[in-house]
């Protein structure tokens, strides 16, 4: 069971999410996040995999992935994959 156990942070985002009992500031675009083998945690632009050529990270060829934060944690970094919801326009 992936669990974070602590965070380190940029601070520059633009909509806030809970992440593992985390609240994170992320840009808009974001719509998944994922925690590395490292505890980089990123933002995705569309559901990535996990990099089977370098097992530790998680792939996303063709679309934006921003390092949001670091963590701390315990478990299996491939159990990290969160899809946000969606945001409704105002």
């Amino acid at each position: 069971m992936f669990k974070v156990l602590g965070i380190k942070q940029n601070t520059t985002k633009s909509k806030y999410v809970r992440y593992y009992g985390l609240a994170l500031s992320v840009p808009k675009w974001v719509q998944y996040l994922t925690t590395d083998s490292y505890g980089k945690v990123k933002g995705h632009e569309v559901k990535p995999s996990v990099d089977k050529n370098f097992d530790r990270d998680w792939y996303n060829r063709y679309a934006e992935t921003n390092t949001l934060a670091t963590v701390n944690f315990e478990g299996d970094w491939r159990e990290s994959l969160v899809e946000l919801p969606i945001e409704k326009e105002n």
